[in-house]
């Protein structure tokens, strides 16, 4: 009943077995844009504080320059109507009221002789008079 099978003359090869594994996925890489989704740093890196800040900026140096600039632009406006009428040729005007008198300095020439003015420095005041030593001095 038990029948024993006779010994096969053939060599079995055994494979060699090899894992199998899953592919490898390369990690994200850390992104180089910022991250935009709220926040302080969010914000602070955004495109529209930038501009905004630039357009600030700008804004500073113009109101900054029109203000320094001011009472001499206004002086030198009073020099020109006051050379006009006194048939004088104007010279120039210091930038700032070095006095704080409302007046800047002035100069126009008449006659050969150099005349030194004071104009006034604010919109509401553009008339020149001649200044106070030279007055005196004649």
């Amino acid at each position: 009943m038990s029948e024993v099978q006779p010994e096969s003359t053939k060599k079995i090869e055994t494979v060699s077995e090899t894992k199998t594994t899953a592919p490898t996925v390369p990690p994200p890489r850390p992104s180089t844009t910022p991250d935009n989704t709220g926040g302080v740093g969010g914000f602070l890196n955004s495109w529209k504080f930038k501009l905004g800040l630039a357009v600030a900026a700008i804004l500073a140096l113009a109101t900054g320059l029109f203000i320094f600039y001011y009472p001499h632009n206004i002086a030198m406006i009073g020099l020109k109507r006051w050379s006009a009428e006194s048939g004088a040729q104007p010279i120039d005007c210091m930038m700032q009221d070095t006095d704080d008198n409302g007046y800047v300095s002035c100069s126009a020439k008449l006659d050969q002789k150099i005349f030194p003015l004071e104009c006034g420095a604010s919109i509401f005041n553009t008339g020149c008079r001649v200044f106070k030593e030279e007055i005196l001095r004649q």
